[in-house]
């Protein structure tokens, strides 16, 4: 306790400044407990409003009967996957999330039972693994809640067992150097670890004013860092699932200061963050499934399920699922833009009448009732805009013919640079998707224990580093081009360019020559949608004095059909794609097997490659254009008149 006492001390100078610009005071008064969140009282609005919307007493309904299956479970205990418990402690939110939620909604004695059970348990670990601190902040978070939530039930021999732990497991570690490196990052990391933290600081405010409001202006100064990444139209580096990650506890951090202090101390107004979730709107396509299954990676969690959702632009370490998302419900509320939660909703009225179980899954699926409650479903709209761009590491494109037809054009376009956290090579691939078949995919991450338990250095992001041999990592995996065989070079950058959305053609460009220069002079990608019709990829190589062999590369869980040297046709479900390609070099197709050579790869079963070679001689321009056209159409293709660079 004295040096949880001298480490706060430390701070402090830092903390004083801080309150002095827009910080918190430890003088202020704040609401008693439950204060998190839910305060005290609104349950009776929260009641009012899932009785009144039929999608949320099913829902109300979904979680109850979930925590009816918990009651008998065995409490959790600190079961340690390579150097993670983070399973561990996200489990432990869902169920004293969704066990608190049932208690302070129906008062039932048995939900506060069980979860106190849990949170004595939690509390008596050994430790919450400072090591790996996300595993520490999610901890802290669950456990937060709880006390907080069940607060006024809970014996005053509990209150102290659980406050010592928030306190010398939770808050303590987060003051040790080698414990809080992610203050100056700018990923979800120091999204995830600031918001863990503000939970437990906020839990125990009476008991230590001063050390949790130092700690909670750390948070407000260190935060704002990450938020510099929204900057560019809201796209967020690290792709789906690590928007859904680091941006919900961005979301649950502002939300904490908005419920005891009615403001956001100027968040909000971080450039670019209050349009994130168009960002994350545009970000899931029109299919179902691929081949009949999905792999979801959201959350770091990954799960199988056969009643697959839509699929999303999964780039970097991201699986191609998309997953009910809470945090949508707060965006609506907070832009008044009821057109972000239009996709939300299809999504839980699909799993709600398939009865997946997946749903109650989502740890923080109860903040979707509580962020929907002030929201009116009937004034939700079918969303506009067609196309989205931005720039930053992971600059993109993504267009569509349209969002209610199951038959419309989605496609995906990624530029930016490899040297990205959680970043693949993948500057300059796709995902394609036309009549609710994902015709050109991305494999996406592969479980990082499986590679790291094999000794694969991972996050080494050096243009040597193992990561770029894992199979799914390199560009030869994705749906962009390799050249002589070499992979791209990380320090690369290609941001969007040529910006055209017209009704005849919404297309982009970009330079990948960073990514190439060692083997070209020149190289560019021009991708968009022709008339509503078809997908036009254009690529223009220029060679120095060497010869570029070249493969334009396609990943797919469709069955190939191989025409002619130009001409490749895949099939899925009865559905059909022409891909045809044209250019001024001997282009001959292609199919490879997706299978690695490594023992440590996952299996890439049910996929296939499929493309184009062709050798373009030294000091020469060549131009090639790809043409993926849906189904039985047979557009009036004439590529020759589109400007694309």
């Amino acid at each position: 306790m004295k040096q949880y006492i001298l480490l706060i001390a430390l701070l402090l100078p830092v903390v004083l400044h801080a309150q002095s610009l827009s910080g918190i005071s430890s003088h202020e008064v704040i609401p008693e407990h439950p204060r998190l969140l839910l305060t005290k009282g609104e349950e009776t609005l929260l009641k009012d409003k899932i009785s009144s919307e039929p999608l949320l007493q099913t829902l109300h309904n979904e979680i109850i009967q979930e925590c009816d299956r918990m009651l008998p479970l065995p409490v959790l205990t600190r079961n340690q996957k390579g150097r993670r418990i983070l399973h561990t402690s996200r489990e432990a939110i869902r169920r004293i999330l969704y066990l608190s939620y049932a208690f302070r909604l129906t008062q039932e004695d048995a939900y506060f039972l069980r979860a106190e059970k849990e949170l004595l348990a939690m509390a008596g670990l050994s430790d919450w693994n400072p090591s790996h601190f996300l595993d520490v902040a999610e901890m802290t978070s669950a456990v937060s809640i709880g006390y907080d939530w069940l607060y006024p039930r809970l014996s005053e021999k509990s209150r102290k067992q659980i406050a010592a732990a928030i306190r010398e497991k939770g808050l303590k570690p987060s003051l040790e150097k080698q414990y809080n490196g992610w203050l100056g990052g700018n990923n979800n990391w120091n999204q995830v670890c600031n918001g863990g933290i503000t939970f437990g600081a906020l839990a125990l405010y009476e008991q230590q004013p001063e050390e949790s409001a130092a700690l909670i202006n750390r948070a407000l100064e260190s935060i704002r860092k990450p938020m510099t990444v929204y900057v560019n139209n809201g796209a967020y580096p690290e792709g789906y699932g690590y928007w859904i990650y680091g941006t919900t506890y961005n979301v649950l951090f502002i939300d904490l200061l908005e419920t005891i202090w009615k403001k956001d101390f100027g968040l909000c107004e971080a450039p670019g963050f209050l349009n994130t979730a168009s960002f994350m709107q545009h970000m899931e396509g029109t299919a179902r499934a691929v081949n009949g299954l999905a792999i979801t990676k959201s959350l770091e969690r990954v799960t199988e399920s056969r009643h697959a959702s839509l699929q999303c632009f999964n780039f970097a370490d991201n699986g191609s699922s998309t997953v009910v998302n809470p945090v949508m419900y707060w965006f609506a509320g907070k832009t008044n833009t009821p057109s972000l939660i239009w996709r939300e909703l299809d999504k839980l009225k699909t799993l709600e009448v398939r009865k997946d179980p997946s749903l109650t899954k989502d740890r923080y699926l109860p903040m979707l009732l509580i962020w929907g409650k002030d929201l009116s479903f009937k004034d939700v709209t079918t969303p506009v805009e067609r196309m989205y761009t931005g720039q930053g590491k992971s600059a993109l494109a993504i267009m569509r013919t349209s969002w209610e037809s199951d038959n419309a054009i989605y496609l995906g376009v990624k530029g930016g640079t490899p040297k990205e956290s959680h970043g693949h090579m993948d500057i300059g691939s796709f995902v394609m998707e036309s009549d609710g078949i994902r015709w050109a995919m991305d494999f996406g991450a592969q479980d990082y224990h499986s590679l790291e338990s094999k000794g694969i250095d991972l996050w080494n992001m050096t243009q040597e580093s193992p990561r770029w041999d894992v199979f799914r990592y390199n560009n030869m995996a994705h749906n962009t081009l390799t050249v002589n065989g070499k992979k791209q070079i990380i320090a690369g950058h290609a941001p969007v360019e040529n910006i055209t959305e017209k009704d005849e053609q919404m297309s982009v460009s970009m330079d990948l020559t960073s990514l190439y220069q060692t083997e070209v002079s020149s190289l560019k990608r021009g991708a968009g949608i022709i008339n509503n019709e078809y997908v036009l990829i254009r690529d223009e190589i220029r060679t120095n004095d060497k010869t570029a062999s070249i493969r334009w590369n396609l990943l797919t869980a469709a069955t190939p059909q191989i025409i002619d040297d130009h001409t490749i046709v895949l099939v899925m479900d009865g559905k059909k794609l022409t891909i045809q390609a044209e250019g001024t070099v001997a282009i001959k197709s292609r199919t490879w097997s997706t299978e690695s050579p490594h023992e440590y790869d996952a299996s890439n079963k049910g996929t296939i490659f499929v493309g184009f070679e062709f050798e373009v001689p030294a000091n020469t321009r060549q131009c090639v254009d790809v043409c993926l056209i849906p189904g039985e159409k047979k557009p009036n293709v004439k590529n020759s008149g589109i400007q694309l660079f």
